[in-house]
């Protein structure tokens, strides 16, 4: 009796322990799965269709749409730094986003409203379609596709970017209705979500570059695309891969030069930089030193657009040298580097150096940028340094060689070269806040 009671008692707490372990089990695999869920910012829309609700779309920018058109460039080459989902977002919005919740109309126009086209992002996390009406992006696959697209397409910044956003389109939603247009409207569609992609990663600041060649049946199948899409355009975007020196490329427009900004003390800099091969270092210290004190640069060059230095740093010209009005400006400076050589017997930057001087502007020069101005008269007599290959130059100019890192004799500041360039900097922003 004693014997069967204890072996009773034995199996009832073997079930009861096994009992608990299940629900420890089940509680474990609860909290695990859910951290997961969490952790990712899914919002499962049922068990099989995680999607991440993306952060709502701002609808202001800082620039103007003239100011994005005219600094959208291709960029091919990326920093290894993430979007993040407001980034990823934002470009959802530009290209397939909606606009009028009534009638659904999105940021694109689509022939008869029929809307062919979706959006795939293919990102180290995986590869997402875009859902306009919930404004998420649904999980396809959790594998990166980015090198499998790079070699379909043969090029490699699909690989290197860290977003790549695939245009897709369903050409039947369209032949009921268009027949033997359909395939154009599509394309149409695609071309105007791309553009709108394009931009919007301009106003983020980020890089992107359009890719259209590339082997269409294998990119869809490395997306596993629904039988009816087909992909059109692959969008790299990201952070570009710059020179740590390299400021923000800043356009005229977006200086805002009022005349309450200027009753507010502000000055306004005119750098002159050479066309190719300036010294990244002259320019960009220079730039930032200035920037720091909130001064208003400008950058002027014999061309307009993108300007690369001597170490790979890339600038952009906004104005052109012939259009540098002086009296619109507090300080000119001449930036050197090899290309500078451009401007020692340009008659237009030889005058823009004597009128700086004759109208009583802080006139600076760096490196071998100072033979400009000996070369424009303005250094008799006045104590100067610059890179020792011009000191003959200099001193048959009639200027006192000093051979120092930095000279201000006035108000004309010179600089030895790029070891020079952040005193060369701070010297002229401590004349412009002198000059208060």
């Amino acid at each position: 009796m004693t014997g069967n009671f204890v072996e009773v008692c034995l199996c009832r707490t073997a079930l009861l322990l096994s009992h608990h372990r299940s629900i420890l089990l089940f509680v474990m695999a609860f909290v695990i799965s859910s951290s997961v869920i969490c952790s990712a910012q899914y919002h499962p829309k049922n068990s099989s269709s995680p999607k991440i609700l993306l952060p709502p779309p701002k609808m202001t920018g800082a620039a103007s749409l003239e100011q994005l058109l005219a600094k959208r460039r291709s960029v091919r080459e990326f920093s290894g730094k993430n979007l993040d989902y407001a980034q990823i977002g934002q470009l959802a919005w530009a290209g397939q986003g909606i606009t009028d919740s009534a009638t659904g109309y999105r940021t694109a126009p689509s022939a008869g409203a029929l809307y062919p086209i979706t959006l795939y992002f293919a990102t180290s996390d995986g590869l997402f379609a875009y859902d306009p009406q919930q404004h998420a992006l649904e999980a396809v696959s959790a594998t990166d596709v980015r090198r499998r697209l790079a070699t379909a397409a043969a090029q490699k910044e699909i690989a290197d970017a860290p977003c790549d956003i695939i245009i897709a389109g369903d050409i039947s939603k369209l032949q009921p209705k268009y027949a033997h247009k359909a395939r154009r409207f599509a394309m149409l569609e695609a071309g105007h979500i791309a553009q709108n992609v394009l931009l919007e990663a301009v106003s983020l600041k980020l890089a992107a570059v359009p890719i259209g060649a590339f082997e269409t049946k294998n990119v869809a199948a490395i997306c596993n695309l629904p039988g009816a899409l087909e992909p059109f355009y692959i969008i790299c975007v990201g952070y570009p891969m710059q020179s740590p020196l390299v400021p923000e490329i800043k356009e005229p427009n977006e200086r805002k030069e009022t005349s309450e900004m200027n009753a507010a003390g502000t000055k306004k800099v005119v750098l002159i930089v050479p066309s190719e091969n300036f010294r990244d270092e002259e320019l960009f210290n220079t730039q930032n030193t200035l920037s720091d004190i909130k001064a208003k640069i400008t950058i002027a060059s014999s061309k307009m657009g993108i300007i690369k230095g001597m170490l790979g740093g890339k600038a952009e010209s906004e104005i052109l040298i012939d259009d540098v009005a002086v009296d619109d400006y507090d300080a000119v400076v001449f930036i050197g580097g090899s290309g500078a050589k451009e401007y020692f017997n340009n008659k237009t930057a030889l005058n823009i150096a004597k009128q700086a001087k004759e109208k009583g502007k802080i006139l600076a020069a760096v490196c071998i940028a100072p033979t400009i101005l000996a070369n424009a008269g303005v250094l008799k007599g006045v104590k100067a340094t610059s890179f020792p290959s011009e000191q003959g130059i200099l001193k048959k100019a009639g200027a006192v060689f000093t051979g120092a890192d930095v000279v201000r004799d006035g108000l004309i500041i010179t600089g030895s070269g790029p070891k020079a360039s952040e005193k060369f900097g701070k010297t002229i922003a401590d004349a412009l806040s002198s000059e208060q």
